[in-house]
């Protein structure tokens, strides 16, 4: 989510702060120093975790804490440890000065067990450019158009697990809900992103849940991602839109709501920044995010 919060610490500046190297260097900076616990490589061959923190004026990272757990309280531990030792990034610029910046990060872990060298070959190379062309459409809510494309990749690699996975969602999106619940099922047999197909088969295939919750929640999911893509770059009326698209999908999604809300805030459009921070707290009537807000703003 993004804002302004108590204590002078901002949640969406001018310009967010910077891992030293980029993306890629957060990433080998995790890989390089994480430690994991026995119990969880024991138990599991994949965790994630979400930790926010606030990278101060000078680039600190500081107050690292868990804010959507893991399933193991040692691995969560084990991300909040990695963060608290990240060197210092490159600090946020908000209105020409440095500030303090809250971040969220995912920090995961999956083990790919031993790994063979295997060349690649022609055959994976042309259905791994099918798959991203299917990918591209996904992401454009062509969920049809996508479904093609993944054919086209299983066509040439019947058990390519991102074409079999991303097929599966494709056949809920557009209604056929039988076949995609039959597919997650078959790779779960195979052992084909096994833990995902079960999540995803928890999710969408019980009797209660109808057809359309997934094409909403991806539709939904592709405007919010677009909407942060134009917030990076100050666009902020676009993002506007974005978020107000995703919610035409998934009206009760918080984040969504309260990057709306701090749009209308950005855009000096204050009533519906207000009406939408009281949106939220009809939902969460304890988030003292948009309570601090409302109050702030509204009052």
């Amino acid at each position: 989510m993004f804002g302004k919060t108590q204590d002078n610490v901002l949640t969406i500046a001018d310009s967010m702060p910077k891992f030293p190297g980029g993306t890629l260097a957060m990433a080998k900076f995790m890989q390089m120093k994480m430690v994991i616990p026995g119990e969880v490589r024991e138990a599991t061959t994949s965790a994630k975790t979400f930790v926010k923190f606030v990278v101060d004026s000078t680039g600190n990272v500081k107050n690292p804490e868990v804010v959507k757990p893991s399933a193991y309280e040692s691995f969560d531990a084990e991300a909040v440890r990695i963060i608290s030792n990240m060197p210092a990034w490159e600090p946020g610029i908000n209105k020409g000065k440095k500030v303090n910046v809250y971040m969220t990060i995912p920090v995961s872990y999956k083990t790919l067990g031993a790994v063979a060298a295997e060349p690649v070959t022609v055959e994976h190379e042309a259905a791994m450019k099918y798959w991203n062309e299917g990918h591209k459409l996904e992401q454009l809510n062509k969920f049809d158009k996508a479904l093609e494309k993944y054919e086209k990749t299983l066509s040439i690699e019947p058990k390519n697990k991102f074409a079999l996975f991303d097929k599966a969602k494709m056949l809920m999106a557009l209604g056929n809900k039988k076949k995609a619940c039959e597919l997650w099922n078959n790779m779960i047999q195979m052992d084909i992103r096994k833990d995902e197909a079960e999540a995803y088969l928890q999710k969408y295939c019980s009797d209660n849940v109808g057809v359309s919750q997934l094409s909403n929640d991806l539709k939904g999911a592709n405007f919010f991602n677009y909407g942060m893509e134009d917030v990076r770059i100050g666009r902020y009326e676009a993002a506007l839109r974005k978020f107000d698209s995703c919610l035409k999908y998934l009206p009760d999604n918080k984040d969504a709501l309260f990057n709306k809300a701090i749009m209308h805030e950005k855009l000096d459009q204050k009533k519906p920044a207000c009406a939408t921070w009281k949106r939220i707290l009809e939902l969460s009537p304890e988030d003292k995010e948009a309570q601090y807000l409302f109050k702030k703003n509204c009052n």
